[in-house]
């Protein structure tokens, strides 16, 4: 499809390089352009390690157009910036990674967005379809997707957890099967209202038709508006209804429910981890993986331990545990994050802002949130809100999260934990919230062999 252009790969993190190896195994002419040179990318060994490609690191956007056919841009690239306008308005046309990955998979996608639960239940899905058979978890996950399609085929499933971002810049991106956890504000800074960030999500299923498979929130607002946008069949999950068709909780059991009959999963008392979140990540998965046999199902869902960074029990020290949550990156993901907690606790929050409205996140701290340890660009607003809202334990601010952990110890006692559920982007102080955490567990791991 692109043998012989002359492409430009803008952003050079996990995506752009996955879309630069799938190009160049195309036979297009490839040129990498980012505002870093390439001694500057945290990514430089890897982009090393890639035979083909041309260097327009570092070289200004409108530069870098120069003789280009396509420009493919990283999530990471807002698709209506002044630079992207440019090209466009020159006749290039503008594709993200995941249109570029999709026009080139001939495996069926599973796709699944939402603002909160995403990576939880992809991870999931994922699960449930390897017992099935070959299948591949990617996209805003782990790997790229772009990095992974080459080697799929049409026995594959590949399940993607997709974002607003990568969203904005699909044209024929068509899932089999696609689901929207949940809408709350998120990336204001991006998209601007909530309502185009609502609007971004819906574009996961504006090519899906006749037998294709929108699974939607019974319990979130947006949904009735998604159902009536839609034009292929509708499943639901809830945590607090029946569905026609989906999946719902009854009585502690999950149920799976095809045309009104309802089959029993799994007890929630028999999953490993715990949380309202979890319970409706698992009836999403259940409503999403319809077809798989109901054996399946329970033994995924029983075994399922969580993910990485997502209310994560790093270790636990002189009686307090200490829980990595960085990917808590929007005060909707935290209060979920503080529901789930069984023990009061010292919270670690702030980071970069999105422009959300804090009050609703510290409006759940209750009785939960004892101390307060804040660091990055948000610090001062989350503290205005904890204070306007009649917070009155110890706040303290930190340069850092080795910081942070250190204060947070003094502050906890045993039969407390340390939360780390920043509410907040990373990338003001970190590349990534994987970085943050892996950071909090370090730090907590030192704690526990006394190390300061």
């Amino acid at each position: 499809m692109y043998a012989g252009k002359n492409v430009l790969v803008v952003g050079m993190a996990r995506s752009g390089i996955g879309a630069v190896q799938l190009l160049l195994q195309q036979g297009a002419t490839v040129y990498l352009n980012d505002n870093k040179a390439l001694a500057e990318l945290p990514e430089a060994p890897a982009i090393q390690a890639m035979q083909g490609w041309q260097d327009r690191l570092g070289v200004p956007f409108q530069q870098a157009l120069e003789g280009i056919d396509l420009v493919v841009i990283s999530p990471s690239v807002p698709y209506n910036c002044v630079g992207m306008q440019a090209a466009r308005a020159v006749g290039i046309p503008v594709i993200g990674e995941l249109e570029l990955a999709a026009q080139h998979c001939d495996a069926p996608i599973i796709a699944i967005t939402g603002t909160n639960g995403k990576t939880s239940t992809t991870t999931l899905v994922g699960e449930i379809y390897k017992q099935v058979g070959p299948a591949e978890v990617a996209g805003n996950i782990g790997l790229a997707f772009s990095s992974q399609v080459s080697q799929l085929t049409p026995q594959h499933r590949v399940v993607l957890e997709v974002s607003s971002f990568q969203l904005e810049t699909v044209e024929t991106f068509h899932p089999q099967i696609s689901a929207i956890l949940n809408i709350t504000p998120d990336h204001l800074d991006r998209h601007g209202t909530l309502d185009d960030y609502a609007l971004a999500k819906a574009r996961i299923f504006e090519n899906q038709r006749g037998a294709d498979r929108l699974v939607l929130n019974a319990e979130d607002a947006w949904s009735a508006r998604y159902a009536a946008m839609a034009s292929c069949e509708l499943a639901w999950f809830s945590d607090a209804h029946t569905v026609h068709e989906g999946a719902c909780l009854q009585d502690g059991v999950i149920m799976r429910v095809t045309d009104g009959v309802m089959t029993p999963v799994c007890a929630v008392n028999e999953m490993q981890i715990i949380g309202k979140h979890i319970v409706q990540n698992a009836l999403a998965a259940v409503a999403i993986a319809h077809e798989v046999p109901i054996d399946i199902l329970r033994t995924a869902l029983c075994s399922f331990k969580g993910v990485e960074h997502r209310f994560e029990l790093v270790c636990e020290v002189d009686g307090v545990r200490y829980i990595n949550d960085s990917k808590g990156t929007n005060p909707d993901a935290s209060i979920k994050a503080i529901e789930a907690l069984d023990r009061p606790a010292v919270l670690i929050a702030g980071g970069m802002d999105k422009g959300t409205p804090f009050e609703p996140f510290v409006q759940a701290f209750g009785d939960k949130v004892l101390g307060l340890v804040l660091l990055g660009e948000t610090a001062d607003m989350i503290e205005g809100a904890a204070r306007a809202n009649g917070f009155t334990g110890h706040i303290q601010r930190v340069s850092g999260i080795e910081e942070a952990v250190q204060v947070s110890a003094q502050m906890a006692q045993p039969g407390m934990a340390v939360l780390l559920s920043p509410a907040c982007a990373s990338w003001d102080m970190f590349r990534d919230f994987e970085e943050r955490g892996q950071i909090f567990k370090d730090a907590a791991m030192r704690v526990g062999k006394g190390v300061g």
